[in-house]
């Protein structure tokens, strides 16, 4: 079950993060972590680069530039980046993964903390000792012992 896989990993302290195989990620603390003006980019509908289509910046204009140069200025911009430094030391950064462009969404800063992360996996983690305590006690419950 694919559910209870993720609930034991949680429990384990690293879960994969969704859509990336583990070699995606950057594990450079305070950095971006994902791809994102490493490896990829997006154009934006008006004509700029960004490292990502959930980041508004730092964006270049491919029109002045042209796409070398954009993309040789996004991942210097990019590799400059900083996430929060809670983030960062964090135990629950294996399972949460941090990501620049969710912080800038829900703070305006990348760098900020989004804190309904934090209450998710805080929660998630309780969810997922219930489940398996529970899971347990259902085991002892059905199981016959011969005496």
């Amino acid at each position: 079950m694919l559910y209870e896989k993720y609930l034991k990993n949680v429990l384990a302290g690293y879960v994969e993060p969704l859509g990336l195989e583990e070699g995606c990620i950057d594990p450079a603390d305070g950095k971006v972590r994902c791809r994102a003006g490493k490896a990829s980019f997006w154009i934006t509908w008006d004509g700029f680069m960004t490292p990502c289509g959930m980041m508004p910046e730092p964006k270049v204009d491919l029109r002045e530039h042209g796409f070398q140069s954009s993309w040789d200025m996004i991942t210097k911009e990019t590799a400059q980046l900083q996430t929060s430094g809670v983030c960062k030391e964090c135990s629950n950064r294996d399972i949460c993964h941090p990501c620049a462009a969710i912080s800038y969404a829900e703070t305006g800063s990348m760098a900020g903390i989004p804190i309904y992360m934090c209450e998710v996996m805080r929660h998630t983690k309780q969810i997922a000792e219930k489940y398996f305590s529970d899971k347990e006690n259902d085991c002892l419950r059905t199981t016959k012992i011969d005496i």
